[in-house]
């Protein structure tokens, strides 16, 4: 007989545990250990221990790149009490075997690896050092069904707000589709809400593009409210009503700088008002156009 099997409580089994454990199925500490099963005893002294076994495990994730992150987890076996005097864990492979893994449709296994430490733990003698075996995972998530049902939604509305500024000012739907624009980007920024774990530590970059893009469409209702009640109001009255003194100051007198627009000046002669627009090329030259009624004609400045 080369091989006999015997039950665990007949051999002397490490108290190999799971110091990462999330479960509480035990009463104190993991440990890798079930007493209804039985070992194989070969004739060299190896021992095989199989223990089938669901772990749980707390995986720190960083959401930052939802939903084309990478995630690192981390689980950390060692002895409770024995320490290197006694028994060493050591590794026999360079990184975990997935024989019998099973493909999952959201995650993928890019990676692996085992590493052993060995550390001391306070209050305990110095000269007894314990070995760690860290296991990581690194797992990849699959993009697709995010990309199809949320991401690609969500650049068409936003590129349907521009949309809004196609419609006349009389228009009534002008308003209700902004509206209806920035509570369809709501209900997509709703749905990334709940696929993701509530988290401070970090803001997904998409949900920054939800937010931008609903600050965006806010600031397009505000001004088409803003349009509609300016034509409205001169549409009532029935006469073109002179613009403002502060828009005048504010929107022709400042804002062309930052708009590239040219400077628009007034002079006045016997003959009448003259209007001319004053542009700077590249070059450094003064392009002057005046515009007498109708014509419109470009200068050059010496």
């Amino acid at each position: 007989m080369n091989t006999i099997r015997l039950p665990v409580q007949s051999v002397w089994s490490p108290d190999t545990s799971l110091l990462t454990s999330a479960d509480n199925q035990y009463p104190g500490f993991p440990l890798m250990h079930i007493n209804e099963l039985k070992l194989i005893v070969y004739s060299d002294g190896d021992i095989l221990k199989v223990v089938p076994q669901v772990l749980y495990t707390p995986c720190i994730m960083d959401i930052t790149m939802f939903p084309v992150d990478i995630q690192h987890c981390e689980l950390e076996f060692e002895s409770w009490s024995f320490s290197d005097n006694e028994m060493i864990l050591i590794p026999r492979y360079d990184e975990v075997k997935f024989e019998k893994y099973i493909p999952n449709v959201e995650w993928d296994v890019s990676s692996s690896s085992l590493t052993p430490i060995r550390r001391k733990f306070t209050g305990i003698n110095d000269r007894q050092i314990f070995t760690s075996l860290i296991a990581t995972l690194v797992i990849e998530r699959k993009p697709l069904y995010y990309v199809v049902n949320l991401i690609l939604p969500c650049v068409m509305v936003s590129i349907l707000t521009l949309v809004v500024f196609c419609l006349p000012s009389n228009s009534p739907d002008k308003l209700n589709l902004s509206i209806s624009l920035m509570l369809t980007l709501y209900v997509f920024n709703l749905l990334i809400t709940d696929l993701l774990p509530p988290t401070s530590t970090n803001l997904p970059l998409i949900t920054v593009y939800f937010l931008f893009s609903m600050f965006a469409i806010a600031i397009s209702v505000a001004v088409t409210t803003l349009v509609s009640r300016i034509y409205k109001k001169c549409e009532v009255s029935g006469r073109q009503k002179p613009v403002p003194r502060w828009i005048k100051k504010h929107v022709l007198g400042k804002m062309y700088v930052y708009l590239l627009l040219p400077k628009r000046q007034h002079l006045e002669n016997d003959g009448g008002s003259v209007d001319f627009y004053k542009h700077t090329s590249e070059h450094g030259q003064d392009n002057i156009r005046l515009k007498c009624g109708r014509g419109t004609q470009w200068y050059k400045t010496q």
